[in-house]
C-alpha cells in the first residue's frame, strides 16, 4: 500500500490512459514512473496528462 515506484510493462495506448487516469485520481508526483518502450510516448500527446509523466524513465 505504500509503494511509490511503479513499473511499466504497456504499449503506448495503455500508457497514455494510465495517465490520463492518474491526473483524473491527483496521483501526479505521487509515483515514480519506470518503463520500457511503453513509456516512451511524446509528452504532447499526453495533453494535460503530461504533468504525471514529467520524470519518468524509460529503459
Amino acid at each position: 500500500p505504500n509503494a511509490r515506484v511503479v513499473v511499466l510493462f504497456t504499449d503506448q495506448e495503455q500508457t497514455k490512459s494510465l495517465f490520463r487516469m492518474a491526473r483524473k485520481q491527483n496521483l501526479c508526483g505521487h509515483f515514480v514512473w519506470v518503463g520500457s518502450d511503453g513509456l516512451g510516448v511524446n509528452l504532447d500527446d499526453l495533453g494535460e496528462a503530461q504533468e504525471c509523466a514529467v520524470g519518468s524513465l524509460s529503459l
